[in-house]
């Protein structure tokens, strides 16, 4: 460890592999995926959780067929899909039967704006009042 540090210190870089947290993004499954569009950087891990909030047989199911991966959404659990997509690109995920699509939209790594596309896609409202006191 001591080596390890020391190496830092001089400014070697360390053959050790560094760790990319996982981004988290929650998605709930009634009548559609909401949100339907779910947003990564290539080659950070990302882990979606899906809620199925609805009965209906065909949400019991999702699909990344680009991935080679499925999960089963049972009603009124969260379900995690781990994912990390290596190429940019846009990548469909869809319920078993495809009635229900989403996009996962994979930027270049580095790609800066990932977040700021995201802040302006759900841009927070603020009201102010101009109306004055009588």
């Amino acid at each position: 460890m001591r080596a390890w540090l020391a190496s830092i210190a001089r400014g070697r870089r360390s053959k050790r592999p560094v760790a990319v947290a996982a981004r988290q993004v929650r998605v709930s499954v009634a009548g559609g995926y909401h949100p339907d569009t779910v947003r990564a950087d290539a080659g950070r891990p990302l882990r979606i959780l899906f809620h199925r909030e609805e009965s209906s047989t065909c949400s019991e199911q999702v699909v990344f067929p680009a991935f080679g991966k499925s999960a089963t959404l049972p009603q009124g659990e969260d379900v995690a899909v781990d994912l990390v997509p290596v190429e940019p690109g846009s990548y469909e995920f869809t319920c078993a039967l495809g009635m229900l699509r989403g996009r996962l939209v994979v930027s270049p790594a580095g790609d800066t704006t990932t977040g700021l596309r995201q802040a302006v896609s759900r841009p927070e409202v603020t009201t102010t009042s101009t109306r004055r006191p009588s």
